[in-house]
Parts: C-alpha cells; structure tokens; sequence
C-alpha cells in the first residue's frame, strides 16, 4: 500500500514537472475573429492562453497558444480588428502588479510604415523575457525589509511637520488665488511693459555702437571716475549741511559785521559828499609833502609859555639840520 502511494506520487511530481502553462485556463479570451501573428520569447514563466496582447498601451488582441520550441518559445497571438503592428516593433511579458495578470505589451519604437503581415514573427532579437517571479520576490522583499518604506514614512511625517497649519495653508492658497485673479486682471498693464521693453529695444538698438564703447575699457574707467567723484560729493554734502545746521552760532557775528557794514557805508557816502574838500588836500597837502617831505615850525614853548624858539633853531643850525 506504501509503495503504491509512493508510486502515485512520484507520477504527480513527474506531471507537475512537464505542466505547459499555456494549458492553464484563464478568464480572459478573445473575441472575434482576427490576424495571428507569432512572437518568439527566451522564456514565457507562467504566461496562460486567453491572455491580453496591447500595442502602445491598448489592448489589441489575446494569446491563442503557446508552444515550447528548442531553444525559445512561440507565443501565438490573434489581433482584433484591422491593427497595424510595426515590423520594427518590440515585445515583452509584463504584470501590472507583482502577482497580478502577465500579458505581451508590444512597443513601437519607430514610425516606420512597413507592417506585420497576418501569420508575421516578430523575432527573438525584438522581445524581452520577463524576470522570474522569485527575482521579484526577492526585490520587493529587499524593498520592504531595506527601510525604504519606513524612510519614506519618515519622509512624510517630516514633511507634515514642517508644513504650517492646515487653516493657514487655506490662508495662503486663499492670498495666492486673489493675487492670481488680480494678476491675471492686470494682464493689460503687463502687455503694455512688454510694449514699452520692446519700443525700449527697438531705440537702443541704433545707438548699439555707443553703448558698446560706453561698456570698453576706457568707458568703464570713466565711469569708475565718475563714481569716485559723487562718492567724494556724497561726503561732503552732508558737511556742508552739517556746517549749516551747526551755525545758528555765527548769527551774533553776522548782525554785527551787518551794523558794521552800515557804518563803513555811512562812511563812504561822507567821503563821496565832501569828494572836492578830499581831493584838494590830497592834491594840495599829502601829496606835495610826500614828494618833498619838510616841517616848518612857527612857534615852540615852554609848559609855562616862554617862547623858546629862537633857542631850538639855534640848536638845530648848530648840528646842522637847519640853515
């Protein structure tokens, strides 16, 4: 009895072995009649009959058969309707999830018009063989147990928490809307710069030739000297100022040198009045004296009123300063 289990085993595991997966029922058929076309694959894994054949992301067909050849496989697929599949085109086996459905996506990777002829291959160099399932296991596995997810966590919640208040983001969406709105009202005023820069461009253009020499070597220096000199202007405006708020001092000096200038004008208008009397001692007395300077002495006396004259000039003859 042993030996007969054991035997009966041994022929399931042996079946299980050579199981075609394209002998696996699947819910998924096609309807209609249509073009076949073949498209040879390294390895199909667990692709079933009845499943979808999309070209450019829709879908345009279902596999029919799936046969093992030697070295490659056979995917049989009947297309719906009148499709035009690109001799060029390339094929793969994909699944939308990681246990999910596979299917053949056919790619077109140029806009060439030569086509697939019905009962047409496209060759084993043209498609791409899906990983195995366990690799994909074992990628989401490292996925999953790496960190990354909770890395991402921690990426949201940091986010979160330096994002403000949901109250104060309706706010600023609220400030942002009405500025929009009231942007997008102004859009007259915005055409109208956008005028006026290129009226702007269209004048500078001509004199291109003088911005040009104003940017030179020589129109820089001229420039950077000109710069020193408001720079030296800029300081000493606010001395000059300075000097001037300072000098509420100098107002007691100002109204004297004001009475003083009255009086030299007092002055020269009884100079200008008595003109005749001045030039006539200058013309008759200074300047005759200054040409021949000499004293006459009429009269001399002592404090008690002696005449003593006679005695001077007597002196004077005898040292000689007289005759």
């Amino acid at each position: 009895m042993a030996t007969a289990a054991a035997a009966a085993l041994v022929a399931v595991v042996l079946g299980g072995c050579t199981l075609n997966p394209g002998e696996l029922a699947s819910s998924v058929r096609s309807a209609g009649d249509g073009e076949t076309i073949t498209v040879q694959f390294d390895d199909t894994l667990n692709l079933p009959e009845g499943s979808d054949v999309t070209f450019n992301g829709t879908k345009v067909g279902s596999v029919t058969g799936v046969e093992l050849r030697g070295d490659h496989v056979d995917v049989n697929a009947k297309l719906t309707g009148r499709v035009r599949i690109p001799v060029d085109v390339t094929a793969s086996i994909r699944q939308n999830t990681v246990l999910g459905d596979p299917y053949v996506a056919l790619v077109a990777t140029s806009g060439g018009t030569e086509v697939v002829e019905p009962g047409g291959l496209i060759p084993l160099s043209q498609t791409t063989s899906p990983p195995p399932l366990e690799d994909t296991l074992a990628v989401v596995a490292n996925f999953v147990n790496g960190g990354s997810i909770q890395n991402m966590q921690d990426v949201i919640r940091t986010m979160n928490t330096a994002l403000p208040d949901i109250r104060q983001t309706r706010r600023v969406a609220k400030i942002s809307a009405i500025d929009l709105s009231s942007l997008s009202a102004g859009t007259d005023l915005i055409d109208g710069m956008i005028r006026g820069l290129d009226a702007t461009a269209l004048a500078v253009i001509p004199h291109l030739p003088a911005a040009e020499q104003m940017l030179s070597d020589e129109g820089m220096h001229y420039w950077s000297q000109l710069g020193k000199l408001f720079s030296g202007i800029g300081i000493v405006l606010p001395s000059i100022g300075s000097v001037f708020e300072g000098g509420y001092w100098l107002m007691p000096l100002l109204r004297g040198v004001d009475g003083s200038v009255g009086t030299v004008r007092q002055g020269i208008d009884a100079i200008g009045a008595n003109q005749a009397q001045l030039q006539q001692f200058l013309s008759k007395s200074l300047f005759p004296f200054l040409r021949k300077p000499g004293l006459e002495i009429v009269s001399a006396s002592t404090p008690d009123g002696q005449e003593i004259i006679g005695d001077v000039t007597k002196v004077l003859r005898m040292l000689g300063a007289v005759r």
